[in-house]
């Protein structure tokens, strides 16, 4: 199921939902996006996917094993044009889940992007990028799969990138 409507609209929205069969278990998983266009150069976005999967019920589970999961995934988009040449675009997008239906929801990541985009009119580019990635991994703690550990900074990342064209 898809529904969109007109991007060129200062207010514009889209929704998708996915249902059915995914392996033994049933999926459900609905996609939402509000864009907001104050003024030509300048939008935002506000876009949540939630999804949820159910397994049957399995004899023999471990531990480490569930049959139930449910996501959100909350995400925040900014996107500013100085230029037709000259773009910043920052994204934030949170991931929380729960094991089980009786669980709260539990943020598991956090991840943020900021670019800056630079094509010249004769078709060189430069990109300069920044992504910081922060995580509940519990690889590093003795904690039980329904156990959660707090958030911790796991990657900054700076990237640059120049493209420039050859004309034989």
């Amino acid at each position: 199921i898809f529904i969109d409507t007109n991007r060129g609209r200062r207010l514009s929205a889209n929704i998708f939902g996915s249902f059915g069969k995914f392996y033994s278990g049933r999926l459900a998983s609905v996609f939402g996006e509000a864009l907001y266009k104050p003024v030509d150069r300048l939008s935002l976005s506000l876009g949540l996917t939630q999804t949820r999967l159910k397994r049957p019920d399995r004899a023999g589970l471990t531990n480490d094993e569930y049959d139930y999961n449910h996501s959100l995934i909350p995400r925040v988009r900014f996107n500013y044009s100085f230029t037709t040449n000259l773009l910043v675009n920052a994204l934030v997008q949170f991931n929380a889940d729960k094991r089980r239906p009786q669980d709260n929801f539990h943020l598991n990541t956090v991840t943020s992007n900021f670019l800056i985009s630079y094509r010249s009119p004769y078709g060189h580019s430069f990109f300069l990028a920044f992504n910081q990635f922060s995580d509940d991994a519990v690889s590093t703690m003795n904690l039980g799969p329904y156990d959660r550990a707090p958030l911790r900074l796991r990657g900054q990342t700076i990237v640059a990138k120049v493209a420039y064209l050859l004309n034989l």
